[in-house]
């Protein structure tokens, strides 16, 4: 028996389409930055950056 992940039809538009293909033809490079990043491992900070309602801070038990 097939999942349904296997059994689902997708249908494009004709603008999705149209899109993609000018999308897949640009040759531009991405314009690329360093950023600095950092560890962040006090709970208090954690709960600041994501929020009491995030499921980050639930599934680590903040919350």
């Amino acid at each position: 028996m097939a999942t349904q992940s296997f059994t689902k039809e997708i249908t494009f538009e004709a603008k999705d389409v149209d899109n993609l293909i000018k999308a897949l033809e640009n040759n531009k490079k991405p314009k690329l930055t360093n950023i600095k990043t950092e560890f962040v491992t006090d709970k208090k900070e954690i709960e600041k950056l994501l929020g009491e309602n995030s499921i980050v801070t639930k599934f680590i038990g903040i919350y």
